[in-house]
Order: structure tokens, then sequence, then C-alpha cells
């Protein structure tokens, strides 16, 4: 007789928890549509499928497709900083590109070129520019962003605390001001 407690347990809910969250872990949060999705998809579908005792209940496994519209893939993202000359790695996490407008969620791309499934990494380097608000943004004399990497305060590009579409008018703001990078 199958134990189903077995199966619930703490334990082995923890285990497939660290099972689907070592699906590629450099690449950031799992996007829809992405390879890390389909791998997890496949881990899920695995398990399922080793349940018998739901198949001789009658239940069958079904994988359905659909479209999506719009999907990023984040790759890999890695923060190093370099404080006093000692580099240590961070933990960061890419944005991920725009979920409605395909012409942002293109810049978020190295190529710019859709459906590929090529590794084209970019890589940024300079000094850091600390902006601890969206008047620090606002208040950069020209050039003084050129080839830093900013450090942005979330607050800046938050909805809810800059106002609808004031987080990508600061975003903005930057690229135009030739930053290297952002970290928000």
């Amino acid at each position: 007789m199958l134990d189903l407690h077995k199966l619930i347990s703490q334990a082995e809910l923890f285990a497939h928890i660290e099972d689907l969250t070592a699906i590629q872990p450099y690449s950031g949060w799992r996007n829809s549509a992405t390879e890390g999705e389909a791998e997890a998809l496949d881990y899920v579908a695995e398990r399922l499928g080793a349940l018998d005792h739901l198949r001789s209940l009658g239940l069958d496994l079904e994988r359905q497709s659909f479209h999506v519209y719009l999907s990023t893939e984040v790759w890999e993202s890695r923060l190093f900083l370099n404080i006093d000359g000692q580099e240590s790695e961070v933990p960061a996490n890419a944005i991920s590109g725009h979920r409605k407008n395909l012409a942002q969620a293109l810049r978020f791309d190295s190529d710019g070129a859709l459906n590929d499934a090529e590794r084209q990494p970019l890589e940024a380097a300079g000094k850091g520019l600390f902006l601890r608000s969206a008047e620090d943004v606002q208040n950069l004399s020209p050039g003084e962003a050129a080839g830093r990497i900013a450090f942005l305060a979330f607050s800046a590009v938050d909805p809810a605390a800059a106002g609808a579409g004031a987080g990508a008018q600061h975003v903005t703001t930057l690229i135009q001001n030739g930053v290297a990078g952002l970290v928000l």
C-alpha cells in the first residue's frame, strides 16, 4: 500500500522546492515561455508521471501548449563589486523585459533579435554612481553618469512611490546620460 503521507511530507515538499529552484539558478527569476520554465514543467511532469496510483485511478498526464505574447529569457545575471581593491560577487537578479511593449522588451535583449536562444552576453564595468532619489536623477549634470554604474534607489522607479510612468522616465534619463549599467 502506498503511504501518501510520505509523499506529502514537509521534507519531500522542501526537496521538490530545492529541485525547482536549482533549475537555471544563474538566470534570475524564471519568466514564462523560457527554457527554465520548460525545464521546470518537465520536472513536474516527471514527478507526476511517477505517481502510478494516479494512473490506476484513471488519471492521465496532459501537457498543453499555448501562445505567450512576449517573454524575456534571462540567461545570466551577475554583479561584482570592487571595494578597496577586493572584488566580491553579490547576489543579483536581472530585470525582465517589458511584458506588453515589444520595443521596450527588445532593450533588454543583447542582440535585439526576437525568438532566438543565442547567448550574447553583455558586460559593463564602471565606477559607481549612487542615486538615492528621483531628484538625484533629475539633477544629474551633463556627462556625470557617462560610463558609470548607477545604483538607483528602487523608490525612484516604483510606480507606487514615483507614479505611473515616472520610473520609466528616470531610467530613460539615465540611458540618455550614458550609464554603463543600472542596479536597483
